[in-house]
């Protein structure tokens, strides 16, 4: 078991996520913390060791002796820093008031290995017409569509934060619920 499971909250099929209790049930303070907050402490804990990584291992694409230089070990720490801020904010704000997703904001650290190419005269890729318009910034085809692209110890994170999401918006929003449900929903 790596770090990252150790401190991930366990679901079992069946079971509720942990801070989650049954409606009426009286819950400690510990356990009044959302799952999703609890599973996103985690998330941006791994993002936090792996981001610097995720930089060097994409401008390793191109050039291998560039990735291991001081300008991207640079770009590494800089888009740490760069996405560590807001991704704990949004990951602490409850469900509710979340616009957007940790993966959208470490998508955006993808400015930072494009510098270090751009800057080092590594031409663009050819990239199909859609990543053109979708990622018109993204002229290395360097934007993680899941988590294990940033880094394979962010697929279990990442994935349990989204579980825990979904089961705290469905609580909630479910017809019949009486927090967060519109009257005559």
């Amino acid at each position: 078991m790596n770090e990252a499971e150790e401190r991930s909250p366990s679901v079992t099929a069946g079971s509720r996520p942990e801070g989650v209790g049954r409606p009426g049930e009286h819950r400690s303070e510990a356990e009044e913390r959302s799952p999703s907050v609890t599973a996103g402490a985690v998330l941006a804990d791994v993002a936090d060791t792996v981001v610097a990584d995720w930089v060097r291992r994409s401008v390793a694409r191109f050039d291998l002796a560039l990735s291991n230089s001081s300008v991207t070990a640079d770009a590494g720490e800089a888009a740490r820093v760069a996405v560590m801020g807001p991704l704990r904010a949004l990951l602490a704000l409850d469900i509710d008031a979340q616009r957007g997703t940790p993966l959208t904001i470490l998508r955006d650290a993808v400015r930072f290995p494009t510098e270090v190419l751009r800057g080092a005269g590594v031409g663009p890729v050819v990239r199909d017409p859609y990543d053109m318009q979708a990622f018109p910034d993204d002229v290395y085809g360097l934007k993680p569509a899941t988590w294990a692209d940033i880094h394979e110890d962010l697929a279990d994170p990442g994935l349990r934060w989204s579980v825990a999401k979904a089961f705290e918006h469905q609580r909630r929003h479910r017809p019949g619920d009486q927090r967060g449900s519109s009257p005559g929903l």
